[in-house]
């Protein structure tokens, strides 16, 4: 019982830590150089992910890989409105600002649950290959960070995620 208040102290406090602008650009950054060695095959790959900050916009935003949506509507002085989608519940945001490429916001559900929303508008650069100098692609994309998430699927935990602007 110990174990279980202990690791609930250290989680809220953990998520009661608000991350930097620099601390969540650094969550979008990512090199990985892999070699294996099969039969007498070599198999390479490098994965290198660049992020910048960016201004933040307007439009509707897409993160694929869980079939989250978000549409966004950036106003003059930083105010910002907009709906989403996630997980088969429908959101609304309230009390949304963007202070550079900095964005909060509360999502509130139809059934009146909130969760907060923040993240970074940035510019995301995939470089991939089979090793550095044998580059086969590399595409800039831009979208918003978000790294006010916390859920598990398929046995992995995300705290992050990458909508892209469609």
């Amino acid at each position: 019982m110990r174990k279980i208040v202990l690791a609930l102290s250290l989680l809220t406090t953990v998520s009661l830590h608000p991350l930097t602008v620099d601390e969540m650009l650094a969550r979008f950054q990512k090199v990985k150089e892999k070699s294996k060695q099969r039969h007498g095959v070599v198999v390479e790959s490098y994965v290198n992910v660049r992020s910048e900050l960016a201004p933040g916009r307007s439009g509707s935003y897409t993160e694929s890989n869980f079939g989250r949506t978000l549409t966004l509507e950036v106003h003059a002085g930083g105010t910002v409105s907009g709906r989403g989608a996630e997980d088969g519940r429908t959101f609304e945001l309230r009390n949304g600002r963007v202070d550079g490429s900095h964005l909060t916001a509360t999502k509130r559900f139809a059934d009146g649950t909130t969760e907060p929303l923040e993240g970074i508008f940035i510019n995301q650069r995939r470089i991939e290959g089979r090793t550095p100098r044998e580059i086969t692609s590399d595409h800039t994309t831009f979208g918003l960070g978000v790294t006010s998430v916390d859920f598990m699927f398929a046995g992995a935990t995300f705290d992050r995620l990458f909508y892209e602007r469609k």
